[in-house]
């Protein structure tokens, strides 16, 4: 199992970039030998705004 954490300014979030760059590395580490589960977590505050 692979853990990922990370954190976004600000002034960049909801905009996707995230939701975009972890689907993208996801991919990748399960494409990986041996990486059978990806967990990461999400702050509860931190929830998408529609426009």
């Amino acid at each position: 199992m692979v853990e990922i954490g990370y954190g976004l300014k600000d002034e960049y979030r909801h905009h996707g970039y995230m939701t975009e760059a972890v689907k993208e590395i996801t991919e990748w580490l399960l494409s990986q030998d041996g990486v059978k589960q990806v967990e990461a977590e999400t702050d509860a505050e931190n929830i998408a705004e529609s426009n």
